[in-house]
């Protein structure tokens, strides 16, 4: 992300978009994982879980990548 000079309440509104985008993944993940142990009959699946879980963290971690300080 290039630099900005945003002012604090610009920083504090970008966080919580960001935590609410985060979260709403998070849960959106959370939710296929149970559906995919729900449908599971063969316990050595569960490899599929962590192979899910692992692309899904990836992905993410280069998705949210937001360095913004500033006083909540």
């Amino acid at each position: 992300m290039r630099y900005f000079d945003w002012s604090n309440s610009e920083k504090i509104i970008a966080r919580q978009a960001y935590d609410r985008a985060y979260e709403r993944e998070c849960a959106k993940m959370l939710k296929k994982v149970q559906e995919m142990l729900s449908i599971m009959e063969d316990p050595k699946e569960i490899w599929k879980i962590d192979d899910y879980i692992g692309k899904k963290r990836r992905d993410m971690d280069s998705k949210y990548d937001l360095d913004i300080q500033c006083s909540l």
